[in-house]
């Protein structure tokens, strides 16, 4: 349909075809592929608390064993120390965000991975053999242009979202996810794993599913009921997880401003 089609053509033309990286970035990247280091981190809810335990360490009015035992939302490991790692054993928004900081005391910026929010620090770290330049080349480049990729996206949407006065209300978004739970799960027994979807749509009572997560200009809004109709519409193997207040911000986020970036892509030309 002509409202899917301009939403894809948005992101094809003006998210990912708009990535450019260099070579001069791979080999810098590449660099820093060549050490190991001790990590530690701090995994927060949002962005917001993320930010807030950030000031706190640079500012010195909290320690680091102070902060993760304050504001950690994960329990273990102690302290949140990783221990010894490679790129190869830590997602690659953690190797973007982590592999350029200093060891001794640098603090990366908040970012996001499927867990939540994290704060991460350099400990120490050392040279550790890595295959050549050549053949690390395509998937440092991969992963550089899907980091762009996802902070292009997110401008996007914070522009669609100043335009139509797109709000959104956490508490009801922190309701529905405690009602959600993980819809894949990996078990590992000897050499061989085994990936449990879990197909289960959460019920709500009829005064939870009129709560509204999102509104925005002209009395538009999103609530706990679209939600479930528009999850319930996804098969099971493709559900994305919900069991996160921002998880479920940003499913809401993908179906309420589709139209809102079909009309954009309309009027950027891309129906033409």
């Amino acid at each position: 349909e002509r409202s899917r089609a301009l939403t894809t053509a948005v992101y094809t033309r003006l998210v990912a075809d708009s990535v450019v990286v260099s070579e001069e970035e791979v080999k810098s990247m590449y660099q820093a592929y060549r050490y190991r280091q001790h990590l530690r981190h701090i995994l927060l809810p949002d962005r917001n608390a993320a930010e807030l335990v950030r000031r706190e360490l640079l500012s010195g009015r909290i320690t680091w064993a102070a902060a993760w035992q304050k504001y950690s939302v994960a329990r273990t490991p102690l302290n949140g120390d990783l221990g010894w790692m490679t790129p190869e054993k830590l997602d690659p928004e953690i190797v973007y965000h982590t592999y350029r900081l200093q060891p001794g005391g640098g603090l990366s910026s908040p970012f996001q991975t499927s867990e939540g929010w994290h704060i991460a620090q350099s400990i120490e770290r050392e040279l550790h053999s890595i295959a050549g330049y050549e053949m690390m080349n395509r998937p440092i480049r991969d992963l550089l242009r899907s980091i762009r990729q996802t902070e292009r996206s997110a401008k996007l949407m914070a522009i669609l979202r100043l335009q139509h006065g797109v709000t959104y209300d956490s508490t009801v978004a922190t309701l529905a996810a405690k009602s959600f739970v993980e819809t894949k799960n990996m078990h590992q027994e000897g050499t061989s794993a085994t990936l449990e979807i879990d197909g289960s749509v959460p019920e709500f009572t009829p005064a939870d599913t009129a709560r509204v997560i999102a509104r925005w200009n002209h009395g538009g809004r999103f609530s706990i009921g679209d939600l479930l109709h528009a999850y319930s519409d996804i098969p099971p193997v493709m559900r994305p997880g919900l069991n996160r207040m921002e998880l479920v911000l940003t499913f809401v986020e993908s179906v309420a401003l589709e139209p809102f970036i079909a009309e954009y892509g309309a009027q950027t030309g891309l129906e033409k």
